[in-house]
């Protein structure tokens, strides 16, 4: 009986230590503006295409650019990641 208390403690235990683990690492997801100052090399508050060589948002560039003025703006960056909502059907 002891035996099945300890395997139970030790399951319910590592359960724990998992989902703290996985909290932890969810926690540490950077936000849009610290990878915004990450790219943000001359830290001027824009991006250029050259501060962004060799990152796969480069692709995205000229998109993410809505005013077309050759940088990126924080604004910008936070709506480029940001989920657009799906507007229900009865509004479409």
């Amino acid at each position: 009986m002891k035996t099945q208390k300890t395997i139970v403690y030790a399951a319910f235990a590592a359960i724990v230590l998992s989902a703290g683990s996985i909290m932890a690492q969810e926690k540490q997801k950077p936000s849009p503006e610290q990878v915004f100052k990450k790219f943000d090399k001359n830290k001027d508050g824009k991006l250029t295409k050259e501060e962004l060589e060799g990152k796969k948002i480069l692709e995205r560039f000229d998109k993410i650019d809505k005013d077309k003025n050759g940088t990126i703006s924080l604004e910008e960056f936070v709506k480029s990641r940001t989920p657009k909502k799906k507007k229900p059907a009865s509004e479409e």
